[in-house]
């Protein structure tokens, strides 16, 4: 067994507008290469960059957009079922994925027969609190490249 010691910067971002103390850590294995892990409230995402240029983590994520650095933490979709509106558009109480089928002709009836590829979406609450963490993450990259060239 080979044991490797590396070195890690780890953040921790408190007093955030209504998001829990974020716990960052940035790891760089060598120039153009590197890794991010992100914690809020139990919930841990990671990514690694084999190939990010001649900068360092900190930098990459910075300058990289928030939907990029979301996708690669993690692979909660973007986009979701709207199961509140189907229930609206075809007039039942309440309806989930597991209880569609039961109500394919109103279904069909409001979105057409090839329904299953047409269905309302919005937006995952999941990947708006992912974007919210991230966008964190990324002021807080800037904020240290920032502090670095002062």
């Amino acid at each position: 067994m080979k044991i490797k010691e590396t070195l890690v910067r780890k953040l921790v971002l408190t007093e955030l507008d209504d998001l829990d103390p974020i716990t960052m850590i940035l790891e760089d294995y060598g120039p153009g290469r590197g890794k991010l892990t992100v914690e809020c409230f139990g919930d841990a995402w990671s990514a690694f960059w084999p190939a990010i240029g001649q900068c360092d983590v900190a930098r990459f994520v910075a300058r990289a957009s928030t939907d990029y650095i979301a996708s690669k933490l993690s692979n909660v979709r973007k986009h979701v079922t709207d199961y509140e509106k189907i229930a609206k558009d075809i007039g039942v109480e309440d309806i989930e994925d597991i209880t569609l089928l039961l109500h394919e002709k109103q279904v069909a009836e409001a979105y057409g027969e090839d329904w299953m590829h047409s269905l309302p979406q919005k937006v995952n609450p999941q990947y708006e609190y992912l974007c919210r963490v991230v966008g964190v993450v990324r002021l807080a990259c800037e904020r240290q490249l920032q502090a670095a060239t002062s």
